[in-house]
């Protein structure tokens, strides 16, 4: 039985150009995240054990650059950087939109693609939703909280919302 209890540990940043970290991707995730998310968040400087592009080839001029994959140091840290993206809303390094994301396994990125459909239902309908780690999708509908291990109960859910009637209870 595969672990899902891992403590994510690394943060995954999306959108910044390709060079744009120079020489040391270390010092540019440390510099980047507090003038993302406001200086003013961050007592103290912020400590990147280590950052680097993902494995995959340098891509063609022009083309999407790669993630950069970055571990910092204290959890607490991790956690006000995910809770401050959240709050600050879209970010934007060179006029690129950037995007920061937990680094989840494999294994738990494939559980979370099951909701795919339900999301983008949930999202037109404006509905207030999240994951739980690993896979668990969670939907604030009428005043009551929902959650989903299976993406069939999530779909038959936002069924009954389409349809008008929200009694159904979650699976």
């Amino acid at each position: 039985m595969v672990c899902f209890h891992r403590q994510v540990t690394d943060r995954v940043i999306i959108g910044i150009p390709e060079g744009a970290e120079g020489t040391s991707p270390t010092d540019f995730v440390a510099e980047l995240l507090p003038k993302l998310l406001g200086e003013e968040n961050f007592n103290l400087p912020l400590v990147v054990d280590r950052a680097h592009r993902s494995l995959y080839p340098r891509p063609a001029e022009g083309a999407r650059p790669r993630p950069i994959i970055a571990r910092i140091h204290l959890f607490q840290v991790k956690e006000k950087i995910m809770q401050l993206r959240r709050l600050h809303g879209p970010l934007q390094f060179q006029s690129n939109k950037v995007l920061i994301f937990p680094d989840y396994t494999s294994s738990v990125m494939e559980r979370r693609k099951q909701f795919v459909e339900v999301l983008r239902e949930l999202r037109n309908l404006k509905i207030t939703h999240s994951f739980r780690y690993p896979a668990r999708l969670h939907i604030e509908h009428n005043g009551q909280s929902h959650n989903f291990n299976v993406s069939a109960g999530a779909k038959e859910f936002v069924s009954s919302i389409l349809k008008g009637n929200t009694t159904t209870s979650p699976v």
